[in-house]
């Protein structure tokens, strides 16, 4: 039972602080919806659920490897059957099309949300009340095999670089399926290329071996955008306290997640305390300097979730079930309660809430 008066002082923390979502996942829904003719998703299903929560600023992890950047829209696969275009043909086109689709969205949704570039950019957008958008990537497929199209991206809006989504591809190994492969030739000219153009690079899902190599090729600080930590839940990707340690001596950031299965091993439904636990683990290890909000909630809104559950119920790893009392980012101010409980001081939560990732992104992007 969350007290009042915790929740109380975690509103008022959260009305004083510009917090930062460092992983979300709104392209599906934008795609599907844009893919049959409606417009302004994010501002008619997503700026009420943010606002409730305090959120000003979310990085949006629009193309990629990943379900929502694959297979959405998915009245391509309809008309690949009667005949129309070829579903997916290219990952380029395909990634393209759906960054179109969200950049047009934020352009409909302009009264609720704007892209940010800079992290001067994403406090100008939060101050006039809107919420900022950090267009990310989860896996590397909209380049194919050119690195140059990193700046194409980047040009863009693209300020985060996430590597792999759980399996690995052609530049960089997979925490589940490829752990002994590391950085290729390939994923060691990509994240040059990132160095270059002042990206984040963000491992989350990547293999062990990968996870070093990334941290000593990259320039500036690194994060894990969706990851937990292994003492605590021992899933594939989650991270180890050396690993913690590594990230925390680039000055980087660990994300922890929402999702039932990273929070708590075992079939029962995690709870709060489940999930608060991965923040407080990483407070103990290296300090609350490197740890954020990356809570990659999908929300009841296009599909409905029980739907979604049953995409990824053979898969063993994924449930799209959240913890008691934070099944939405709406529920938010409950995390920061029950960070409250345990002894974190105000300065520390906000440290959590946002100011962590802004550290990162101000350093890399140098702006």
């Amino acid at each position: 039972m969350i007290k009042a008066d915790l929740l109380e002082r975690a509103k008022k923390i959260h009305e004083e602080t510009l917090i930062v979502a460092v992983h979300t996942d709104l392209i599906g829904d934008v795609a599907e919806r844009h893919s049959v003719g409606e417009s302004r998703v994010l501002g008619r299903l997503q700026a009420g659920l943010f606002r409730t929560a305090g959120i000003k600023c979310v990085s949006d992890h629009v193309i990629g490897d990943s379900f929502e950047t694959q297979s959405f829209p998915t009245r391509d696969l309809l008309t690949a059957f009667q005949g129309g275009k070829v579903y997916n043909p290219s990952m380029v086109k395909h990634g393209m099309k759906i960054l179109s689709y969200m950049l047009r969205d934020i352009d409909e949704s302009h009264e609720d949300f704007a892209v940010a570039r800079t992290v001067g950019e994403i406090k100008s957008v939060a101050g006039s009340g809107r919420i900022a958008v950090v267009l990310c990537t989860q896996g590397l497929s909209p380049l194919e095999d050119e690195p140059a199209l990193l700046e194409i991206y980047y040009r863009l809006g693209i300020r985060v670089l996430g590597l792999a989504t759980y399996r690995g591809n052609a530049a960089v190994g997979g925490d589940r399926w490829t752990p002994e492969v590391g950085l290729t030739p390939l994923g060691r000219e990509i994240i040059d290329e990132a160095n270059r153009l002042k990206i984040v690079v963000d491992l989350s899902s990547v293999s062990e071996k990968a996870f070093w190599e990334i941290l000593e090729r990259a320039k500036g600080p690194v994060i894990a955008s969706n990851t937990n930590v292994r003492a605590v839940c021992n899933h594939p990707g989650a991270l180890s306290d050396d690993q913690l340690r590594g990230l925390a001596e680039k000055g980087g950031l660990l994300g922890v997640i929402a999702n039932h299965r990273t929070v708590r091993a075992d079939q029962k439904r995690p709870s709060l305390a489940d999930f608060v636990d991965h923040i407080s683990h990483v407070a103990e290890v290296v300090g609350v300097d490197y740890v954020g909000l990356g809570p990659d909630i999908v929300e009841d809104t296009w599909y409905p979730l029980e739907t979604y559950r049953r995409v990824f119920e053979h898969v063993g790893y994924w449930s799209c079930l959240y913890p008691d009392d934070f099944e939405t980012v709406a529920q938010l101010p409950n995390v920061t309660a029950e960070m409250l409980r345990r002894g974190f001081s105000e300065e520390d939560v906000k440290k959590v809430l946002g100011g962590n990732i802004l550290r990162v992104y101000e350093r890399v992007w140098c702006a």
